[in-house]
């Protein structure tokens, strides 16, 4: 079945591939583990108007558990910020008896270890994966009545599920749905992950009508993140005793390399006379970023081309401040100036739109004050026959801005001397000469 679709994010696929299960050479693509049922293609199952190939599960008569894997190999690079696989699926005989279900796993794993003795454990019990299942149940016994449930699993190690949707008597029990698992880098080692189930009609060919649109949540899977070659596929399981079929078409996958969204400014901190902070947050989704870009400008330049400002305090820059933090300090200001700040963020793929503004005005430099000392006791006689003498000075308190210039006065009874080219610093234990 041949389908357009169209991405709302500026990206570049790394990679994109359809396997449209028209020819066998298509299944035979995939290394296929089968127990007690197997996968066939065929024309005229799949989905399509006129109907197209397609691929069936069907299991056997047999009370035992069945169902299957298929999976094949696909490379991957640290670029691929968004990684999305879907395929599409029919399990309109799951209704057309008192009691049956099937259960779809669609994911991507790091190795391929399976058990031949529970083919479908394939994603969620073998391998460090990241997988969807789909499960559609018609059980009216059980209060299950056409019923599709959704479920993510991230596999490391052992298995641990998220994210669990589920709606009874769906209208879109008998159509062609559209299972969809997207993963998007959000940090080092983690995925934001979500997933989507569509409705497209009883050939396939309708307008998309969503069932589920999960929230994405962030998923911690190292083996994942650092993998250079991973397994997509397909895992589907039956009901015992049922020779009921499920149908595979259209089965996609695209790793994107995309610019991640923009970032969150927060307010200045350490605002000074000349200098502040600034401040902001990574952006609420999309890829991470792998640096940040800060510009500034005064708020009268307002961002116009060659007025940005450096981290030193120099006008006129063509490009703002590489930072790979969440901060930067930005010196060299003028006092009681209003200034506009903004945050892009970076990776491979180019720069974000920036971030809202951040307005900061920097403080006056204020006339300065007198600094305080602590009481100095018990210097002892002077005589006027000393040519100087050295008195430390303790329990400085700053006062105004900087340094300051101190004009000190020694007494004793009626013998006042001024030290009128003292100096004592607030930083320091300076002494005074006599």
């Amino acid at each position: 079945m041949k389908r357009l679709f169209f991405v709302l994010i500026t990206a570049t696929a790394l990679h994109s591939e359809t396997v449209p299960f028209e020819t066998e050479s298509d299944l035979t693509a995939y290394t296929v583990t089968n127990l007690n049922g197997a996968f066939t293609r065929e024309n005229g199952i799949g989905a399509g108007n006129p109907v197209t190939g397609g691929l069936r599960y069907q299991g056997n008569s047999s009370a035992n558990d069945r169902g299957a894997i298929a999976r094949k190999p696909i490379a991957v690079t640290q670029a691929d910020g968004v990684w999305t696989t879907s395929v599409l699926i029919n399990s309109r005989e799951m209704d057309s008896s008192t009691a049956d279900k099937s259960e779809i796993r669609l994911g991507l794993s790091v190795t391929d270890t399976v058990n031949v003795s529970k083919p479908w454990e394939y994603f969620h019990k073998n391998n460090d994966s990241i997988s969807v299942k789909l499960k559609a149940e018609h059980k009216p016994s059980d209060g299950k009545t056409r019923q599709f449930e959704c479920e993510l699993t991230n596999r490391v190690t052992t298995e641990a599920n998220a994210v669990k949707l589920t709606v009874d008597d769906s209208a879109y029990f008998d159509d062609w749905l559209r299972l969809s698992l997207t993963m998007i880098r959000s940090g080092g080692s983690s995925f934001s992950v979500s997933y989507t189930l569509e409705s497209l009609g009883a050939d396939g060919t309708s307008a998309p009508v969503s069932i589920f649109n999960s929230t994405p949540v962030v998923l911690a899977n190292a083996s994942l993140a650092s993998a250079t070659t991973v397994y997509q596929g397909f895992s589907p399981k039956t009901e015992k005793s049922k020779i009921t079929s499920v149908y595979f078409d259209d089965h996609e996958t695209v790793f994107s390399a995309v610019a991640p969204q923009s970032p969150v400014a927060s307010s200045a901190t350490a605002v000074a006379a000349q200098g502040f902070t600034a401040e902001w947050q990574a952006p609420f989704s999309g890829v991470y970023p792998a640096s940040y870009v800060l510009e500034v400008t005064t708020a009268a330049n307002n961002f116009a081309p060659n007025t940005f400002i450096s981290a030193t305090g120099s006008a006129g820059q063509a490009a703002g401040i590489a930072v790979n933090g969440f901060s930067q300090p930005v010196t060299g200001l003028s006092p009681l100036t209003d200034y506009v700040y903004r945050v892009r963020a970076v990776n491979a793929v180019g720069q974000s739109d920036p971030s809202g503004t951040t307005a900061v005005q920097t403080l006056s430099l204020t006339q300065n004050s007198p600094p305080t000392l602590d009481a100095i006791v018990n210097v002892g006689p002077l005589s006027l026959s000393q040519s100087s003498v050295e008195i430390p000075l303790t329990g400085i308190t700053t006062g105004g801005e900087g340094n300051q210039t101190v004009t000190l006065t020694a007494s004793s009874g009626t013998f006042r001397k001024s030290a009128a080219t003292s100096r004592a610093t607030a930083s320091t234990s300076p002494t005074v000469r006599a």
